[in-house]
């Protein structure tokens, strides 16, 4: 029950953002902190609806991209004086009705070699690309639904990365900075996939949304920190080991809320040296015997994971 009224809580909260309705934060006289569609009254609270604004896998109109390139992640920056300098990946982009520069499709594949070079630096992986990644991106509805798809293809998606054919697909009207960070989720899927196949969904998703923002996700954030203060995270053990059918089974809130966890929890381990270790060794097991049960796998390379756990939680407190 405690688990369904969280879901409810998390489903009227998004509902609300959707719907451009505002969304307070505040803190109450025993230090709990609420989220609510109306301002308190006698409590200071803070306006928070853009931050948890935050769809996934979806793009729509928005403002031009800025001209600024990719910028290193935190965790890249730990890392950077890592012996591996990794060749430059080739990029396919296919434009279908779909308007793009060269100074645009040139931040494309500037957004993909940023990637790739943080996998190789944070994850020792060869420097050298096993395949091209191939991006095609739909500017009108008709040829986007008119593609086939090869994933769930009754479900509303705006964009997925396909095994089946190795490329990105994406759905938008505007290259604008919603469809970069899209793309970024996107590759991150297919760059994790050319070298170690099919990863659990916290790891592929985790990786993808810490890619999307090239960082910690602070919207996605304050969602954990919210689970957090009403004590309905569950333990990190159970969310790892959430096979993939009950992960993408249920509601888009709580697929959301997966997200948002996940993503907390690789940037977590991103934010230093052992973190990064730690998830390093575990993908490369995987690499030669598969992940088997992933919370056992996490605990023979990163520690006790009660411990994870709770230096988990203080690191998102902290943010």
């Amino acid at each position: 029950m405690k688990r369904f009224a969280t879901i409810q809580c998390l489903a009227a909260l998004t509902l609300c953002v959707g719907a451009n309705a505002e969304v307070y934060k505040w803190t109450d006289k025993e230090g709990r902190v609420h989220y609510s569609d109306k301002a308190p009254e006698g409590a200071q609270s803070e306006e928070v609806s853009e931050q948890l604004h935050d769809a996934v896998s979806t793009y729509t109109p928005g403002a031009p991209v800025p001209e600024a390139r990719p910028t290193p992640t935190n965790a890249t920056g730990a890392l950077r004086d890592a012996p591996q300098r990794a060749t430059p990946v080739v990029v396919e982009i296919i434009p279908v009705e779909f308007e793009l520069t060269r100074a645009e499709q040139q931040q494309i594949r500037d957004e993909v070699q940023h990637i790739y070079r943080s996998y190789v630096e944070l994850l020792g992986w060869s420097p050298r690309p096993r395949m091209p990644v191939k991006i095609r991106i739909f500017g009108r509805l008709a040829a986007w639904n008119a593609y086939p798809k090869t994933i769930e293809p009754a479900l509303d998606y705006r964009s997925h990365y396909s095994p089946a054919t190795g490329e990105v697909v994406m759905h938008g009207t505007r290259f604008n900075i919603e469809a970069i960070e899209v793309m970024r989720h996107e590759v991150s899927h297919a760059i994790l996939h050319m070298e170690i196949g099919f990863a659990p969904q916290w790891i592929n998703e985790g990786l993808a949304e810490f890619f999307r923002t090239n960082g910690p996700n602070r919207a996605g954030i304050e969602i954990v920190k919210m689970k957090i203060h009403e004590g309905s995270l569950e333990p990190w053990a159970r969310y790892v080991d959430i096979p993939f059918d009950q992960w993408r089974g249920e509601s888009k809130v709580v697929e959301r809320t997966y997200y948002r966890i996940a993503a907390s929890m690789m940037s977590f381990l991103l934010s230093s040296r052992s973190g990064t270790k730690c998830l390093r060794d575990v993908l490369t097991e995987a690499r030669t015997s598969g992940f088997g049960v992933l919370s056992q796998t996490y605990e023979r390379h990163c520690g006790n994971l009660q411990v994870l756990d709770a230096n988990w939680r203080k690191w998102v407190a902290k943010q």
